[in-house]
Order: C-alpha cells, then sequence, then structure tokens
C-alpha cells in the first residue's frame, strides 16, 4: 500500500531530531514504483527527499545508494559536472547498535 507524503513526511521527524517539516509533497520521477517517495520541505527551505523501499531487494538497494552518497568527498564533489546529493546524517540510537 502506497504511504502518502505526509507520511513520509512525518517519518522525518521521527528519524532525524531536529528537523522541522514545514510541507510535503509526492515526489514521482516515473519510477517503477518499487518504493514509496515525496518530498519534505524544512522550515529552514531545504528540500529531503524521501524513499521507503517496500521490498527487501530495493531496501538493500537504497542503503547501498545512500552508503555510496556518504562516500563523495567534498573534492570528489567538486568535480562533478553535477549537484550530488547528499545525506543528512543523524546520530546513533539504541536500534543501531548490533545486539
Amino acid at each position: 500500500m502506497a504511504r502518502s507524503p505526509f507520511t513520509l513526511a512525518a517519518a522525518v521527524t521521527a528519524a532525524l531530531p531536529g528537523a522541522e517539516v514545514a510541507g510535503a509533497r509526492a515526489l514521482s520521477a516515473g519510477g517503477d514504483g518499487r518504493f514509496d517517495s515525496a518530498v519534505a520541505t524544512l522550515r529552514d527551505g531545504r528540500e529531503l527527499a524521501i524513499r521507503v523501499a517496500d521490498e527487501d531487494e530495493t531496501a538493500r538497494e537504497l542503503a547501498a545508494e545512500a552508503l555510496a552518497l556518504r562516500a563523495l568527498t567534498p573534492g570528489a564533489r567538486a568535480m562533478l559536472p553535477f549537484q550530488a546529493p547528499s545525506t543528512w546524517e543523524r546520530p546513533p540510537s539504541a536500534r543501531d547498535v548490533p545486539s
């Protein structure tokens, strides 16, 4: 079942302490529907793309994409002919620590 942009934006406030969401809208890039997506607008004007996978394989792909984006150094980003998205780092929580 597809999640609404508002549901996805609400997840931002849970995942990113301090994020103040001011609005949300649907995000569609003509994809194949393997994940739900939205754009959340923060109070300071920044926009976040939110994507949530519907299947385990898609979740692994999104995790790999996030890892690749975090690995881009400022020097590598400066060499790109386009602006690469960045990730918002959140402090680790008890959920993130393997037991």
